[in-house]
C-alpha cells in the first residue's frame, strides 16, 4: 500500500510541476510595465495576412501557470514582430482543469482555483472578440505578465489601443463559461503531461527552444529563420 500511494504521489506531481508555486514567479512577473515595452505593438497595417508559407503552432496552457507566463512573455512575444505572418497560431487556454457535468450545467475546476479559471477566461473572450491571432496572442502575453485579471486587461488594452471592456464582460457571462468549456473540448482531444505543451505542425516540441523548433519546421525558411536552415527540433 506504501509503494502504491508512492507511486500515485510521484504521478500527481509529475503531472503538475511545470505549473506549481506561481509565488515563485513573483519577483519576475509584473517587473514589466506597459511602460517596459520599448517597441510599440504590431500595428493593424501589419496584422494583414500574407500569401506565405504558415507553420501551424498549437499552444495548450493556463493563465496563472507561471512556465506558461514565462514561455508567453520571454519565449513567445519577443518572436511575433518578426514572425508573426509566417505562423497560425492557435491557443487553448484550459491547461490542467477539468470539467465535471452537474445536471444540465458544466463546471470546470481549474488547477490555481478560480482566479486562474477567470483568467482563462479573459483569454479565451479575447481571442474570440478580438478576432485576430497576432492581437489576441499579444495581448495574453501582456495580460499573463500581469497575472490575468481586470487590471490586466485594462492595461494591455491600453497598450494595444483597444476597448478592453467587452473582454471582461464576456468573461463575467455565461458566454465566458462557455468558451472555457469549449477550449476544455479541444485540449481533451489529445494528450499533454503538462503545460505549456506546443505543438509545432501536430508535433510536440519543447517550449523553451521555441524560435528554433518553429524555424526547423519550414520547407523555405523566412527571413528571421536562416541561420536554423540546417537544424533539427531540438528535444528535451
Amino acid at each position: 500500500m506504501d509503494l502504491l500511494f508512492i507511486f500515485t504521489a510521484f504521478v500527481t506531481i509529475s503531472v503538475i510541476v511545470q505549473c506549481d508555486n506561481l509565488a515563485q514567479l513573483a519577483d519576475a512577473s509584473n517587473q514589466r510595465s506597459i511602460n517596459g515595452h520599448d517597441n510599440d505593438p504590431v500595428t493593424d497595417e501589419t496584422l494583414k495576412n500574407t500569401e506565405t508559407e504558415k507553420v501551424v503552432v498549437d499552444i495548450y496552457y493556463e493563465s496563472r501557470c507561471p512556465v506558461c507566463i514565462n514561455f508567453f512573455v520571454n519565449k513567445l512575444e519577443p518572436e511575433i514582430p518578426s514572425l508573426h505572418e509566417f505562423l497560425d497560431i492557435r491557443l487553448y487556454p484550459y491547461g490542467n482543469a477539468y470539467t465535471t457535468k452537474k445536471g444540465d450545467q458544466y463546471e470546470v475546476n481549474c488547477q490555481h482555483g478560480e482566479s486562474e479559471c477567470y483568467g482563462n477566461k479573459l483569454h479565451a473572450c479575447a481571442i474570440d472578440i478580438l478576432k485576430n491571432v497576432t492581437k489576441s496572442t499579444l495581448f495574453i502575453s501582456c495580460a499573463s505578465d500581469w497575472y490575468s485579471d481586470d487590471k490586466a486587461v485594462d492595461e494591455c488594452s491600453k497598450w494595444l489601443k483597444f476597448n478592453g471592456e467587452p473582454i471582461k464582460k464576456c468573461a463575467k457571462s455565461d458566454k465566458g463559461h462557455q468558451l472555457l468549456k469549449y477550449y476544455g473540448d479541444e485540449s481533451n482531444k489529445i494528450y499533454y503531461p503538462g503545460v505549456p505543451h506546443v505543438r509545432i505542425n501536430g508535433i510536440h516540441a519543447p517550449w523553451n527552444h521555441f524560435k528554433e523548433n518553429v524555424c526547423t519546421a519550414f520547407k523555405t525558411p523566412p527571413p528571421p529563420c536562416r541561420e536554423n536552415r540546417n537544424k533539427e527540433i531540438i528535444s528535451e
